[in-house]
């Protein structure tokens, strides 16, 4: 869930480049993962690491190019009052994630 959050942030920079990437070397590493858990025996646990490996392999793919056009925007200060409210809604949008991870 976490991998679309840059996803979408990419597709707003229309850097769908720094999409295909991310995929391609997330798929890299699940196809690695799942040959080398067949061939060494690692069965289910193997597949599940390899998930994991290439989901946050995906991940870091898609946040380096995001970070390096985030950088060259114009930094703004926020009224505290805006940031409070941002801090409400992302706080309680966590919570709703993670509640959703648990179900």
């Amino acid at each position: 869930m976490i991998t679309f959050i840059p996803s979408q942030a990419n597709a707003a920079a229309e850097n769908l480049a720094a999409n295909t990437r991310g995929s391609l070397i997330g798929m890299a590493i699940n196809v690695a993962a799942v040959v080398l858990s067949l061939v060494l025996g690692w069965d289910l646990m193997g597949i599940a690491v390899g998930v994991f490996l290439y989901r946050a392999g995906e991940l870091v793919a898609k946040l380096i190019p995001l970070q390096r056009w985030a950088r060259t925007l114009p930094s703004v200060p926020l009224s505290p009052d805006i940031r409070r409210r941002m801090f409400t809604f992302s706080g309680r949008s966590t919570g709703l994630m993670l509640l959703q991870i648990l179900v």
